[in-house]
């Protein structure tokens, strides 16, 4: 007869206070370890970084430090909606930026933005990326394909409670057919071109629909690369200290800590991945050159403006009588440098209650409990536009819009010039045009800043928030106009590297996460083929 053991008691295990204490290491245990890449930021980029790296290299040893730990282990939107209302509450804003504008804060937890973000990921056209060397825009070519991958990239909302085939059909039908009406909007070849691409993760169904949050890749290359992969939370590298043209050390401290007493982190040999926000990699960097020239300017954002109307649902008799939540994406220019988009987003909810969960996870745009309440009344289909377009510092000393530091601040001067405020009412144009040729005659109702709504546009669409920061590290071949090279790696020193839009030389309108990703793959590469040669 065969006996089975009882397992071993495990009453006096300790009781762990969140996900980060089962997954993640401590400074401590890792102290002693060598490591070929630190990566500063737990977000959608340093989860890319270590994500490629480690599969193209299979001895790469990777340490990401993250400010924060697990928030939330999944996108908002993937979560029940009890939750929308934490989208803002624990953001930071660790910076000081000059009135009237204010930056979209921080999400200082691993997953960073990308908990929250609308995951909406185009691809810029080669004619949207201006300035940027030729070279880099090639070897892209590369890297979108499996940088898509790793994000579940995809084209439709439609999904199991959302048949939106006749209501797509609807209102694509009329903004191809209105597109030459609208301000400043680049030609179309096929309705196609109007058709918006989300990031909904890599294992989802095609009849299920998600957004894609780095947490969970995260998680899963830790279980993947054990042996290889560390993950430190509560670890805020405060600076950094340069010596021989290298990093050499960093200085951490965690952020819920009374003290600012910072403790050392010997590089060695690593090289340093700067994983971040744009703001504070800038920021960051100047601790170890505060003297550079060139570093934190070339300050460029995303501007917004934004139109809600919605149309009586009887203009519409062609469409099911069932939640239909479609999204588009158009593109506007303003001369060769300078472009614009709008997202698009139309909605039939004919089952408030019974749908609101469903409506949650589909709606491109579900931020605050006010984008929950807009669609609530089942005798009118809605129209949400909302436009980005570009504010452009310059490349150079002398750029007006720039990341400084004063007193150990971060500083950050934002200014519109005469260039940014006439692009801006072209876009306001863009989306009034864009409301016309949804409406198609019909009279509408526009919301309202106090949520009410009446037959008149707000009088303004803009937003004073900007956000998608980009620019302070730009890349290029000379020193002399550049910080950082075609890889991005900060000319001055061996061992220092950018991700992400820290590195664009000018932003383009389009989201720039996709963008960024795609960068952050060919800088794998760049390493993975250094390796092995």
């Amino acid at each position: 007869m065969t006996t089975v053991s009882p397992p071993a008691s495990t009453a006096h295990a300790p009781v762990l206070t969140n996900l980060a204490a089962y997954y993640f290491q401590t400074l401590e245990s890792i102290r002693n370890k060598a490591f070929d890449y630190i990566v500063i930021g737990g977000g959608a980029y340093g989860t890319a970084f270590a994500h490629r790296i480690l599969e193209l290299d299979e001895k790469a040893r990777v340490l990401i430090l993250e400010k924060g730990t697990i928030f939330f282990p999944d996108h908002a939107q993937n979560l029940p909606a009890t939750y929308v209302d934490a989208v803002y509450g624990p953001a930071i804003s660790p910076w000081v930026c000059t009135p009237p504008f204010t930056v979209a804060p921080q999400q200082p937890y691993v997953g960073g933005r990308a908990l929250f973000w609308n995951a909406w990921v185009p691809q810029p056209r080669s004619y949207e990326l201006p300035d940027w060397p030729e070279s880099v825009v090639r070897e892209l070519d590369s890297e979108w394909f499996l940088a898509g991958q790793m994000i579940g990239r995809r084209f439709s909302l439609a999904s199991y409670g959302n048949n939106n085939e006749s209501l797509n059909a609807v209102a694509l039908g009329r903004l191809f057919a209105g597109a030459s009406h609208v301000t400043g909007a680049v030609p179309l070849t096929a309705p196609s071109d109007l058709e918006g691409a989300f990031a909904i993760g890599e294992d989802v169904s095609p009849n299920s629909f998600a957004k894609y949050a780095p947490v969970t890749t995260l998680v899963q290359d830790i279980q993947r690369y054990k042996d290889r992969l560390s993950v430190v939370p509560l670890a805020e590298v405060m600076r950094m200290d340069a010596a021989d043209g290298r990093i050499t050390t960093l200085h951490l401290t965690n952020p819920n800590a009374v003290s600012d007493v910072t403790t050392p982190l010997n590089v060695g040999g690593a090289h340093v991945i700067l994983a971040n926000n744009t703001l504070e990699a800038a920021s960051l960097a100047l601790t170890a050159l505060p003297d550079h020239p060139l570093l934190g300017q070339n300050l460029s954002v995303h501007n917004r403006s934004a139109l809600t109307m919605r149309i009586p649902v009887k203009q519409f008799p062609e469409i099911e009588k069932e939640l239909q939540v479609c999204s588009f994406y158009q593109l506007g220019q303003v001369d060769r440098e300078r472009f614009y988009h709008a997202h698009i987003s139309v909605v039939y909810n004919p089952y408030p209650h019974e749908d609101r969960a469903t409506l949650y996870r589909v709606l491109p745009d579900a931020s605050s409990p006010q984008s929950l309440r807009i669609y609530t009344d089942p005798d009118y289909v809605y129209v949400l536009i909302q436009t980005l377009g570009e504010v452009l510092g310059e490349r150079s000393a002398q750029s007006w819009n720039n990341v400084t530091r004063v007193d150990g601040e971060t500083v950050v001067t934002l200014e519109i010039r005469d260039a940014d405020e006439a692009a801006w009412k072209k876009m306001d144009a863009f989306s009034h045009d864009i409301a016309h040729v949804l409406a198609a005659g019909a009279s509408v109702e526009y919301q309202q800043a106090d949520e009410s709504w009446t037959s008149h546009p707000p009088a303004n669409l803009r937003s004073n928030m900007v956000f998608h920061e980009a620019g302070t590290l730009w890349m290029g071949e000379d020193p002399a106009t550049s910080v950082t090279d075609l890889q991005g790696r900060v000319h001055a020193l061996g061992n220092l590297w950018g991700t992400g839009g820290m590195l664009f030389p000018s932003p383009g309108s389009w989201n720039p996460t996709f963008t960024g990703i795609a960068m952050t793959f060919r800088l794998a590469r760049h390493f993975a083929n250094a390796a092995h040669p």
